[in-house]
C-alpha cells in the first residue's frame, strides 16, 4: 500500500518521535509464520514487480478526446487544455487514420477515452469494445445527473463546486476536479491502476502457451533489411505451425510495414495466416514495442530479432532446444556476427565491431552466465514468456527511441530475471547476422555509441539493476588521469588518439550526469516544517 502511495505522491515523516501505536508479536502473527507462508521468499518477487509498477506509472497512455457535437466555448477550451496537458506529459492522441484500436496490444498500452460535455445528463454511452478507461467530463454549470450509463467508468466535474451526487455503481463515481490538470492526473492514475491489475492478473495466472516460440521483430522503418529479417524467420527449420512471427510497427505513420506483412502472409502463411501478425505500438521506444510483442505472444519462448538482422535457418530450433534442455534458464542469447560491407568502411576499425552490436565469445557449448557483463544483448536475445512476465516486461526508461543510441533494456531485464530465480544462458550455435545500413559506419556513430554506453551503464547502476561500480570519485579520476584507450582496437596512432579523446568526452558526459545526481541528493526537501506537531490522542 505504502509503495503505491509513494509511487504517486510524496510521503513525509511526522514531526515527532513518540510512539503512537504498539506492535504485538506472537506465535500466530504473520511474521512468526514467515517460513511456512514464504513471506521472505516472495519479497524479492514483489520488489521486482514494484520496480515495474514505478516504471509503468511514468509511461505514456493513449488518449481519445471527444467533445459535444456543438461544443460550447468552455468545452472547447477544456478539451484544448487537456490535449496540451497530455502532450506536455509525453502522452499520445489516438489517430484513427493511421491504425485501428484492434491493432493495439492487449497490455502495456493503457487507453483513455474522455468525452467533454456541458450537458452530462444527455451524454450518450461510449462505443462498446473499448479496452480502456472511459470517463465523462462535465464542464458546464448544469446539475450533475445521479445516473449515467454504466459504460462510463467514472464522471469528473470540472470546478468541483457543490455537492456531488452519488452514483449507484461502485467505483463509478462523480469526482470533483479543480481544473484540467487535476482531471488529467486523476484519469492518468486511474487508467494505469486499472491496466496494472490486468497485467498482474496475467502474471499471476499466465495463460498456457499454444506455440513453441514467438519471434518478435520491432521496427520503426520500412526497407529491404526488414523484409530480409522476416524472411529469415519464415525459412526456419522448425515446422511452421509451431511458431509465430509478430512484427511490431513502432511508427504508425509508416503504413508500408502493414503492406509488407500482408504480402509475406499471403505468400508464405496461407495455411496459417494467424502466425504472421502485425501489432501497432504508437508509444515510442524499443522497450514499449517489445512489451507490445510480449503482450500478444502465444509462444513458450519469445525471441527478439532486430529489424536489420537475419537468423540462420536453425536459429529458432537451437534457441528452443537450449530452453528445453535447461528448464531453469530464463534468458538465452547467441552470437551476433556483423556483416562487413565491401569495401570495408574506413570507420570500421578492427576492434570496433562491438559498436555495431557484434557479440562474439569464446564459448563452444551452452554456457550458464553468472555476471552481468557476460549477458547477451540486442539482436539475438530470447526469454521464457513467464520469466519476462514475472518482472513486468522491459523498463520503458531504457531502450532505443527513434534514432537515438540508448539501450540497456535487455541488461536490466536479464538482471531482474536472474533476481527472480532464473538462469542466464548463452547458446553459441544460435547465430544471427547483423546487416547494418552502410550509412551508420561513421566515426560519429562510434562516438555516440561509446558515450551512450558509458551513460547507460551508470544509469543501470544508479537504478540498482547492476552493482554500483562507477562512483563519483572513480569517474573524476578516470576523466582526469586515465588514458582510456581501448586495448582491443587495432589501428594507427591517429585513430587510437581519436579513440582516447572520444572516450574522454564520454567520461566528461558521465561526470556531468553524476554531479547533477549528487546535487539533486543534496537538495533540501520540499517541505521543511513538520507536517504534524502533536501526536494524535
Amino acid at each position: 500500500y505504502w509503495m503505491r502511495v509513494n509511487s504517486l505522491f510524496a510521503l513525509r515523516h511526522a514531526g515527532f518521535d513518540e510512539p503512537v501505536y504498539d506492535y504485538r508479536f506472537h506465535q500466530k502473527s504473520l511474521t512468526a509464520q514467515d517460513e511456512e507462508l514464504g513471506i521472505t521468499r516472495g519479497r524479492e518477487r514483489l520488489m521486482i514487480f514494484d520496480d515495474f509498477r514505478r516504471d509503468f506509472y511514468l509511461s505514456p497512455a493513449i488518449w481519445i478526446i471527444e467533445e459535444d457535437e456543438s461544443p460550447s466555448g468552455r468545452v472547447r477550451q477544456a478539451a484544448e487544455q487537456l490535449r496540451a496537458r497530455l502532450r506536455a506529459a509525453g502522452h499520445l492522441l489516438y489517430d484513427p487514420r493511421r491504425y485501428g484500436l484492434d491493432a493495439l496490444p492487449r497490455l502495456w498500452a493503457p487507453l483513455i477515452h474522455a468525452r467533454l460535455t456541458s450537458q452530462p445528463a444527455e451524454a450518450a454511452p461510449p462505443p462498446g469494445g473499448f479496452n480502456g478507461l472511459r470517463a465523462l467530463i462535465a464542464t458546464g454549470d448544469d446539475p450533475l445527473p445521479a445516473d449515467i450509463s454504466e459504460a462510463w467508468d467514472l464522471g469528473i466535474a470540472l470546478g468541483g463546486a457543490g455537492k456531488l451526487p452519488r452514483l449507484e455503481r461502485d467505483y463509478q463515481g462523480w469526482l470533483g476536479a479543480r481544473d484540467v490538470a487535476a482531471a488529467f492526473a486523476c484519469l492518468d492514475i486511474r487508467a494505469k491502476e486499472n491496466h496494472l491489475r490486468r497485467i498482474e492478473a496475467e502474471v499471476e495466472d499466465t495463460p498456457a502457451p499454444t506455440l513453441r516460440a514467438s519471434v518478435v521483430i520491432c521496427t520503426y522503418r520500412y526497407n529491404e533489411r526488414l523484409a530480409n529479417a522476416i524472411r529469415s524467420v519464415i525459412q526456419q527449420s522448425m515446422p511452421r505451425a509451431e511458431y509465430e512471427i509478430l512484427v511490431v510497427n513502432n511508427n504508425p505513420a509508416n503504413t508500408a510495414v502493414a503492406g509488407l506483412v500482408d504480402q509475406l502472409r499471403a505468400a508464405s502463411f496461407r495455411e496459417h495466416p494467424g502466425l504472421l501478425r502485425l501489432i501497432v505500438c504508437p508509444i515510442p521506444g524499443l522497450s514499449a514495442a517489445r512489451n507490445a510483442g510480449l503482450a500478444e505472444a502465444k509462444g513458450e519462448v519469445i525471441c527478439f530479432l532486430d529489424d536489420d538482422a537475419a537468423a540462420e535457418p536453425d536459429w529458432l530450433e537451437r534457441i528452443c532446444a537450449a530452453f528445453a534442455r535447461h528448464p531453469e534458464a530464463g534468458v538465452v542469447g547467441g552470437p551476433i556476427t556483423l556483416k562487413i560491407p565491401e569495401p570495408r568502411p574506413g570507420a570500421l576499425r578492427p576492434g570496433w565491431e562491438k559498436y555495431w552490436s557484434e557479440l562474439r565469445t569464446g564459448h563452444t557449448a551452452y554456457t550458464e552466465l553468472r555476471y552481468w557483463w557476460e549477458f547477451p544483448w540486442g539482436a539475438n536475445w530470447s526469454a521464457r514468456r513467464k520469466a519476462l512476465l514475472a518482472i513486468g516486461g522491459f523498463r520503458t526508461r531504457y531502450g532505443r527511441c527513434g534514432n537515438n543510441y540508448w539501450g540497456g533494456e535487455e541488461m536490466a531485464a536479464a538482471n531482474l530475471i536472474q533476481r527472480a530465480g532464473f538462469k542466464i544462458g548463452f547458446e553459441p550455435a544460435a547465430r544471427v547476422l547483423h546487416d547494418v545500413d552502410p550509412g551508420r559506419f561513421t566515426y560519429a556513430h562510434v562516438r555516440r555509441t561509446m558515450t551512450a554506453g558509458e551513460l547507460v551503464n551508470y544509469l543501470l547502476q544508479r537504478d540498482l539493476y547492476i552493482p554500483m561500480e562507477t562512483t563519483l570519485g572513480a569517474a573524476i579520476a578516470r576523466t582526469l588521469f586515465s588514458y582510456g584507450i581501448d586495448p582491443a582496437l587495432e589501428a594507427p596512432l591517429p585513430v587510437r588518439l581519436w579513440d582516447m579523446l572520444a572516450r574522454k568526452s564520454a567520461h566528461v558526459r558521465l561526470l556531468r550526469l553524476q554531479l547533477a545526481d549528487h546535487r539533486a541528493r543534496l537538495r533540501p526537501p520540499a517541505v521543511r516544517e513538520p507536517l504534524c506537531q502533536e501526536p494524535r490522542r
